[in-house]
């Protein structure tokens, strides 16, 4: 298998992977979300004392279990934190404030896609995301997912599509970049899955499965004397 085959096998299988979903609010966590919500940003600039990182980590695990899906925003300057766990607690809650609807019977449907998705029900998987995006247009979290669920079946295009439709919602979706640059080194057009890559980096610079899929972008364009070394 030639290293275009074998990146695109297992780019299909990062794209695969599934965060799990939050559960659905309940009530009385508009106030602490609120609070946490409120203290990230300030806590983000602060510096780096023991007593501050760990009141930094109370406020995302608080905003992750309490918040709505548009807090995530908040949490996106945290991706560039000096601090290795406040920047992997600050990705996996954005993450799950993304798969987070606002509505708990268009949860269910999305969790149920999520779950098909972890069985390798691909087409089932695409149709209830397709249930989802149709019923709650501006949820960003159900185009990635179909995306994803689109470019394991091979529907570049559908996949193509649904990321854009992602990034028109949330342009610091950094797992639809991603997606982008898998989808156009499947196409084989290496410039632009560099392109696409870059800024999912430049989003999170955590994603060193992305920083690898640059390298191997990289080497292929070196291979067709395109790059310089």
């Amino acid at each position: 298998m030639d290293l275009l085959s074998r990146h695109a096998s297992s780019a299909a299988l990062a794209l695969a992977l599934i965060l799990p979903c939050s559960p659905a609010l309940g009530a009385g966590a508009v106030d602490a979300r609120a609070d946490a919500a409120s203290t990230l940003p300030a806590l983000s600039h602060a510096p780096a004392t023991v007593a501050q990182r760990e009141g930094q980590l109370r406020r995302i695990e608080q905003l992750q279990r309490t918040g709505k899906r548009s807090d995530a925003r908040r949490l996106i300057p945290l991706l560039r934190d000096p601090d290795a766990q406040v920047r992997e607690r600050a990705e996996h809650a954005i993450w799950t404030l993304w798969g987070r609807s606002g509505q708990a019977a268009v949860d269910r449907i999305f969790r149920t896609g999520v779950a098909q998705m972890g069985r390798r029900e691909i087409n089932e998987a695409i149709e209830s995301f397709t249930i989802v995006a149709d019923t709650m247009p501006g949820f960003a979290e159900a185009y990635n997912k179909r995306a994803t669920a689109r470019f394991l079946v091979g529907d570049l295009v559908g996949a193509m599509d649904d990321c854009q439709r992602a990034l028109e919602l949330e342009p610091d979706h950094f797992g639809s970049l991603a997606g982008y640059g898998h989808i156009y080194f499947r196409l084989d057009d290496m410039d632009m899955a560099i392109l696409y890559w870059r800024r999912a980096l430049a989003v999170n610079p955590n994603l060193d499965s992305v920083a690898r899929s640059i390298d191997a972008a990289e080497r292929i364009l070196r291979g067709r004397g395109r790059l310089q070394t």
